[in-house]
């Protein structure tokens, strides 16, 4: 996603947080998170690859 242009890399970089943040009030933490584990969907959101260091804490 960096790759291209990085004036739109710097556009979509609020709406990345946002999904990023919304996984880890749901107690789910992408711990491989990198460039290149960030896919942009056709329909302008995101995606996520490479799950094997996924983690999930739950609220006691």
């Amino acid at each position: 996603m960096y790759h291209q242009q990085r004036q739109q890399f710097d556009e979509l970089l609020p709406a990345l947080a946002e999904v990023i943040h919304s996984l880890h009030r749901r107690g789910i933490y992408f711990r491989s998170l990198h460039q290149g584990n960030i896919l942009q969907l056709p329909e302008g959101g995101f995606g996520l690859i490479n799950f094997l260091d996924i983690r999930f804490k739950r609220d006691r």
